[in-house]
């Protein structure tokens, strides 16, 4: 299974504005370097917490549909929640042939914070697939609005690792004080933790 980012997050959930004056920032002069410390400091939330921050599209790839120790079809669990929309889910059939599953035939379970898609019940059984890589392909968009962002306490945590970001520029720091690590502010970002198993 694999995951690719077909668009990547056009607005940052935390703005340029918000991050100057958390840092009590006056003036444009380093505008660009915040830019790229907001985009970095993301990035690390989000391979922190599995959690997708900032609307993206997303394509999911599987070898082929999922089964349970059953035998029978199984839903398919779509990674970098929250789920705002499923755009389609594509197969290769048994002869090869791309193929776009209808969307009657597969439902979408938002009730965890993983999203699963699942077989209609009138539906039962995922198609056949070619015994291929990436035989199964679903687009979907995932991620945090601005809006949906500003209520999570991850935002304080994201503000405050540009701020570090910002003052602290090298690898090590130098000088006669102390380091001081605030030892909660991982913590601010339990809520956005998805589960990498079960």
């Amino acid at each position: 299974m694999g995951l690719k980012i077909i668009t990547p997050v056009a607005t940052e959930v935390v703005s340029l504005d918000e991050v100057k004056s958390h840092c009590r920032i006056i003036g444009s002069s380093e505008d660009i370097y915040l830019s790229g410390l907001i985009k970095r400091a993301r990035g690390y939330v989000e391979q922190r917490t599995g959690a997708a921050i900032g609307e993206q599209t997303l394509q999911q790839l599987l070898d082929a549909f999922p089964v349970n120790e059953l035998g029978r079809s199984a839903g398919i669990r779509l990674e970098r929640p929250p789920l705002r929309t499923v755009t389609w889910v594509k197969y290769l059939d048994a002869d090869g042939v791309e193929q776009t599953l209808d969307s009657s035939s597969y439902y979408v379970d938002e009730a965890q914070l993983r999203a699963w898609i699942c077989p209609a019940s009138s539906t039962t059984d995922w198609p056949e697939t070619m015994d291929a890589v990436n035989a199964v392909r679903v687009e979907y968009v995932a991620g945090h609005t601005q809006a949906s962002f500003d209520q999570e306490p991850a935002k304080q945590f994201l503000l405050m690792l540009v701020g570090a970001l910002y003052e602290n520029r090298e690898l090590f720091v130098t000088g006669g004080g102390a380091e001081v690590e605030l030892k909660f502010v991982h913590r601010l970002l339990d809520r956005l933790d998805v589960p990498r198993f079960g």
